[in-house]
């Protein structure tokens, strides 16, 4: 499978302003380069430590995807829900298929806030068993590939099963792409950090109101 079209879900136990962790570290930044390299994206956003323990929190889980992943993933945040560790739970809204539309001309997302996963356990247990089997023995290449769009299928009709659909219309600027959006929530999160220096730091403050006041 193409690396463009693959998500990674990482506990990186490395630091970077990449992921919004307030420092970085010879880890992160090595990270962060091994991502840029591949042309994938991390989308977290800037909500708050993902790893929390009597001994301090950290931002170290990440969630990376493929260019051709950045239109399917929307949404990403931490619930408020326990999840029985020190990692918190992550979710975010994943597009059925990023190409087609419903009928009134909106693209269809599931909604895993109101998700059945009782009814998706059931209904895919035994599939996904069998399913796991296979993958484990397979010594062929091209059949651990359509091993690989099986375990894809069952997912998709079991989230259809056991997930409602909601609506998100589609851009109505058509120039505008999930690369830039991705970017752009960069960008905010880099001057939240910013501004929040600026508190600390009189020089720094003065230095950006300069900034503010010319580009006004």
């Amino acid at each position: 499978m193409p690396i463009n079209e693959l998500a990674w879900f990482m506990d990186t136990n490395s630091k970077s302003e990449a992921w919004f962790s307030p420092l970085s570290d010879s880890r992160g930044t090595k990270l962060t380069e091994c991502i840029s390299a591949h042309n994938l994206f991390v989308i977290n956003e800037d909500c708050s430590p993902t790893f929390c323990s009597s001994q301090g929190s950290s931002y170290i889980d990440i969630t990376a995807v493929g260019m051709d992943l950045l239109e399917v993933v929307s949404c990403w945040h931490l619930p408020a829900y326990d999840s029985l560790s020190d990692h918190r739970v992550i979710e975010f809204d994943i597009a059925l298929n990023s190409n087609s539309q419903t009928k009134d001309g909106e693209s269809c997302i599931l909604n895993l806030k109101k998700a059945n996963w009782k009814l998706f356990y059931d209904s895919s247990k035994y599939l996904l068993s069998r399913i796991s089997d296979l993958i484990l023995s397979c010594q062929n290449p091209e059949f651990l590939h359509d091993l690989t769009n099986a375990l894809i299928s069952i997912i998709q009709k079991c989230c259809k099963i056991s997930i409602p659909i909601k609506k998100q219309g589609i851009h109505r600027i058509p120039w505008w792409t999930a690369e830039i959006s991705c970017m752009r929530k960069h960008v905010n999160a880099a001057r939240r950090r910013f501004q929040r220096c600026n508190s600390k730091n009189v020089n720094t403050f003065n230095i950006y109101q300069t900034l503010t006041c010319h580009l006004q």
